[in-house]
Parts: C-alpha cells; sequence; structure tokens
C-alpha cells in the first residue's frame, strides 16, 4: 500500500560510525537497503520535513509578460518534537550534536527501514535549534530543528529496495 497514516512514518539515527550513499541513484532517488546500523528515534512525538526549492526569476520581455522561474537550491528545515528523557541515546545524541556543533546522520522515512518502498530523505544534519518544553500539566518535551550539515556524501531522497 502506497498511503501511509503519520503513526507508520519512522525516524532513524547513526548514533556510532558514519554515514554513506544509500544506493544507487535512480532518477534522483537513492535506491538500495537500508543501512543495518541505524538506530529507531523510538522519542520520536512529531516531526515537519519541509522541501523548498530556492527560486531564480528569469523572465525576459520574450516570455510575454509571464513570469519564468528556473529552481535553484534545495532547502530542507526539520522540526522535531520529542519526549525529554536523559536516559534515552537518541534525545542525547540530537543534544550532544547541538552543544558539539556536529553532525548526525538522520534518515526521515515515510514507513520502517525494513519494508520495500520506504521512501525518505537521509543527510548528515547539524542540530540548529533546541527547545525544551516544560508545561506544567504535560511531560516534558524536547524540539529540535535539523538542517543537511557538511558532509562528504551529499543529502540524498532514498527509497528502499534492490538496487540493481
Amino acid at each position: 500500500m502506497s498511503i501511509s497514516a503519520g503513526f507508520s512514518a519512522v525516524a532513524y539515527c547513526l548514533t556510532t560510525g558514519s554515514r554513506a550513499t544509500w544506493g544507487t541513484e535512480t532518477a534522483g532517488v537513492h535506491v538500495g537497503a537500508a543501512p543495518g546500523s541505524l538506530v529507531e528515534m523510538k522519542c520520536v512525538r512529531d516531526l515537519t520535513i519541509p522541501l523548498e526549492m530556492g527560486e531564480a526569476d528569469i523572465t525576459t520581455r520574450g516570455d510575454k509578460g509571464n513570469m519564468i522561474t528556473l529552481p535553484t537550491l534545495l532547502k530542507c528545515s526539520v522540526d522535531i518534537s520529542a519526549i525529554w528523557n536523559t536516559a534515552d541515546p537518541v534525545v542525547l545524541a540530537l543534544l550532544s550534536a547541538f552543544v558539539q556543533r556536529k553532525t548526525i546522520p538522520i534518515a526521515f522515512l515515510d514507513r520502517p527501514s525494513t519494508e520495500d518502498g520506504a521512501t525518505g530523505t537521509w543527510a548528515d544534519y547539524v542540530v540548529t535549534k533546541w527547545e525544551k518544553g516544560e508545561a506544567l500539566a504535560e511531560g516534558q518535551t524536547a524540539k529540535f530543528t535539523v538542517k543537511p550539515g557538511p558532509s562528504l556524501v551529499p543529502p540524498e531522497v532514498v527509497r528502499v529496495g534492490d538496487d540493481d
């Protein structure tokens, strides 16, 4: 089935090792098996993954009054809402990446990484914002904003499946 509920989506990170390309690139999507060392980010409650393309206005008088746009840089900024738990290695990895100004490899998939067809993004992210919530009648939460950071492997759109 290609339609999934939000609770089917899964976020993963690497807490050890470094990120490599997901697989063979076909039409801009890297297809292959998910890395075996991914750790599910079970502390995540909600996340938003806006992908946005920059724009360049390349309109000329010959376009007869129509604005013509050229896509430029792809921008991604992911907001992660999590339960604050200092015993959770994922919370600690995100906090550590923020404080140390280091990258953390993360995959955001629409379903588990063991399922063929799972699709999402895979990049080395930097944590650019950490916000701790302490509402009186709620559990403590943390909100992290992550954006692609410096890496030897560019950010990828990925899909789990055979790469041949």
